[in-house]
């Protein structure tokens, strides 16, 4: 996980873009982890009989699924059936120190292969805040993640609700999410969120407006964490993640325009690398 500030050029190119990421607070691509190694992310906890883990570790994009050549790496997140014994399971989890704010923006690739369709609930993202980071408890926002199509979580419990739009599996996607944990309106570019809502973005179409929270997190709580988990859920699945970009500045003029510029960010990260060897 890296945390850094954008230099000059990156933040003028953006600029462009009508400041889409003109704070970005974290990103991460997963090129600087190892290929093969659990994603550092990770957090042990327990699972027993008839539940189910996630085992995440980052993998080389040998098959070039996200478009970006051989050398790419993801993170990937697979669900395993527990039949008989106790293990430990990892509720893969993103942490900042700082936090990301109240209002911002949260945007990343994604694939799910056809090939491991889920018969459980499917993936819950969870969005949050305070000291826990794997509780309903510590959550604001939800989203379910279940063979292509994405529906919303909803109620104190985080249950699976409305179905919200449906993407292609086998195909990268893109989700862009704007947040605002406030218990006040706010507006950003390109839009307006009620009090403790959420708008959607997939593949640069507006899905979702004022999607209400989930969780018990109250407003006015500082987000701090995001995870991905399949509840305990009997069930085989998985899940790829690429270029996560969080910024605690919402601004979406133009959806597409905003994934257009996700992979430019990369890009001139890879160029600074290579310019400081």
């Amino acid at each position: 996980m890296k945390l850094f500030s954008l230099s000059s050029f990156t933040l003028a190119l953006f600029a462009m873009g009508a400041s889409c990421f003109s704070a970005v607070v974290l990103q991460d691509d997963f090129s600087s982890y190892t290929a093969g190694d659990p994603l550092p992310w990770n957090s042990s906890s327990n699972a027993t009989s008839g539940e189910a883990y996630t085992r995440t570790l980052v993998e080389a994009d040998a098959a070039n699924l996200f478009g970006k050549g051989v050398n790419n790496q993801y993170a990937s997140f697979e669900v395993h059936s527990i039949s008989q014994q106790t293990i430990s399971y990892t509720a893969t989890r993103i942490r900042t120190g700082t936090g990301f704010g109240r209002t911002g923006q949260i945007g990343f690739s994604f694939y799910q292969p056809s090939s491991a369709d889920n018969s459980g609930y499917g993936f819950l993202l969870r969005i949050g805040g305070g000291t826990g980071y794997n509780s309903n408890g510590s959550t604001a926002f939800g989203l379910f993640f279940r063979d292509g199509n994405l529906y919303a979580a909803t109620g104190n419990n985080l249950a699976r609700g409305d179905l919200l739009g449906a993407y292609d599996q086998d195909q990268v996607n893109q989700l862009v999410i704007v947040y605002n944990q406030t218990t006040a309106s706010h507006h950003y570019t390109g839009g307006g969120l009620q009090a403790q809502s959420m708008d959607l973005w997939l593949n640069g179409e507006k899905i979702a407006s004022n999607l209400l929270h989930a969780g018990e997190l109250a407003g006015d709580t500082d987000l701090t964490w995001l995870n991905f988990t399949n509840l305990g859920q009997v069930s085989s699945a998985t899940l790829y993640l690429d270029d996560l970009v969080i910024d605690d500045v919402a601004s979406i003029p133009e959806p597409k325009t905003v994934l257009m510029l996700l992979p430019a960010l990369f890009a001139i990260r890879l160029l600074r690398r290579r310019s400081h060897r």
